[in-house]
């Protein structure tokens, strides 16, 4: 045994039984020293070990089992590297400069991976950056700046339902509309059944995009749009359901604003007005 300072170093060799220890006693003068590197039954069941005698004789830092699975905070690993800890802060942490990802087993509520530092979550495939997280939670798929929840940059295939609050559409193409395609301007922004017959204003049966549709006279209504139309160059069709007999009847569209659309309608019996009048708007808002 030789003595330098404060410490003892220590080697135990026992041949007979396979076990060695190298290491610092565990000593009132050595506090900091007390550390113990070791094989076999005379230090525990795991193959290799590295103790930390300053917490008690069995305070296992570091194992090695007999199948090379590695543990640390643990002496049966199971797996080729294990970290245990019975608190949540058990944290494998990789930091380059500014940089500290890390990966957590979280107790009971799963696990986590991600990013300790006001970093970007990366993640990459064939030495590419395949998806992104970005530090205000927004998801990026072909894209590494993200702008919305859900920032995708190229083609998607959705088997299933898409449900949202709101839709924004494609603006329309330069070209030739592909086929089967939804644009800004391809759809229904109004519509509206009504009947006309009774009263000042008209009765609504089902609407969208409609505020009121006012009786102005006998057969002439004026419908009011919920959202105004950018500007008056819409289109405007208007059917009629009732039918008197051979007789037939007639619906025009008189005036067209950004705020409003008035119709008029007549039978070839003279009445005015109908009952089941439908129309609807396409066209820029």
């Amino acid at each position: 045994m030789k003595r330098s300072g404060v410490c003892s170093l220590v080697i135990g060799i026992l041949f007979g039984f396979g076990i060695w220890s190298l290491g610092f006693p565990p000593s009132a003068e050595a506090v900091e020293h007390k550390w113990e590197v070791g094989q076999g039954t005379g230090l525990t069941t795991t193959e290799f070990v590295v103790k930390d005698a300053r917490v008690g004789i069995n305070a296992i830092r570091l194992a090695i089992d007999a199948g090379g699975n590695v543990g640390i905070g643990t002496t049966s690993p199971g797996y080729k590297f294990v970290v245990e800890q019975a608190s949540s802060e058990n944290h494998i942490v990789s930091k380059a400069g500014s940089v500290v990802a890390y990966l957590q087993g979280n107790g009971t509520d799963g696990a986590n991976v991600g990013s300790l530092s006001n970093h970007r979550l990366n993640f990459v495939t064939n030495s590419g950056i395949r998806a992104t997280i970005d530090t205000s939670g927004n998801v990026g798929i072909g894209t590494t700046g993200p702008s919305q929840k859900l920032d995708v940059n190229g083609n998607v295939n959705i088997t299933g339902n898409i449900t949202t609050e709101t839709l924004t559409l494609s603006q329309n193409p330069a070209g030739t509309p592909a086929a089967n395609s939804l644009y800004k301007d391809n759809i229904i922004k109004a519509w509206v059944s009504f009947d006309g017959y009774t009263g000042a204003t008209a009765t609504i049966l089902d609407s969208f995009n409609v505020a009121s549709v006012v009786r102005n006279a006998g057969g002439q209504y004026t419908i009011n749009w919920d959202r105004p139309f950018a500007n008056a160059n819409y289109v405007c069709i208007a059917s009629i359901r009732q039918t008197y007999g051979s007789q037939y009847e007639l619906v025009y569209v008189v005036e067209l604003s950004t705020t409003h659309a008035h119709i008029m309608t007549a039978s070839q019996g003279g009445g005015t007005d109908m009952i089941g009048i439908y129309v609807i708007a396409i066209g820029d808002q």
